[in-house]
C-alpha cells in the first residue's frame, strides 16, 4: 500500500468514526492508530489512544479530541478520489474490513 493510500485509509477511518462514533470504536481507533503510527503522524496518536481507552464515546468526546474531526484537509495530502477502484488489493481489503459503511465512503460502491 502506498503512503497516499495509507493517508487515505486513515482519512476514511476518521470519517467513519465521526459518522458512527458509538459502534466498534476500539477496533477502528486501533486500526487508525496503527496507520498513524506507521506514517509517523504523531498528532493523531494521543487522540486515538483516548478513543481506544474509552471503548465508546459521544460525538462531543470525538470532536473534542479531534479538532474539525481530524480529517479536514486530509484529501489535499493523499490527493486520491473517493473511489475504491484503482486502489491496491491491500488497501481494498483493509478499507472493507474496518469501515462500518464503505458504501458511504466510496463513490463507486452501489448499494
Amino acid at each position: 500500500m502506498s503512503r497516499e493510500e495509507k493517508v487515505f485509509l486513515l482519512h476514511l477511518i476518521l470519517l467513519d468514526l465521526a459518522k458512527f462514533y458509538k459502534y466498534e470504536v476500539t477496533y477502528r481507533a486501533q486500526k487508525a492508530y496503527d496507520v498513524a503510527l506507521e506514517l509517523d503522524l504523531g498528532q493523531f496518536l494521543r487522540p486515538l489512544l483516548v478513543l481506544i481507552d474509552s471503548g465508546s464515546v459521544t460525538a462531543d468526546v470525538f470532536h473534542y479530541n479531534f479538532e474539525d474531526g481530524g480529517y479536514i484537509g486530509m484529501e489535499k495530502i493523499h490527493g486520491l478520489p473517493f473511489r475504491l477502484s484503482g486502489r491496491s488489493r491491500m488497501f481494498r481489503d483493509e478499507a472493507l474490513s474496518v469501515l462500518l459503511s464503505p458504501e458511504s465512503s466510496f463513490e463507486d460502491i452501489k448499494v
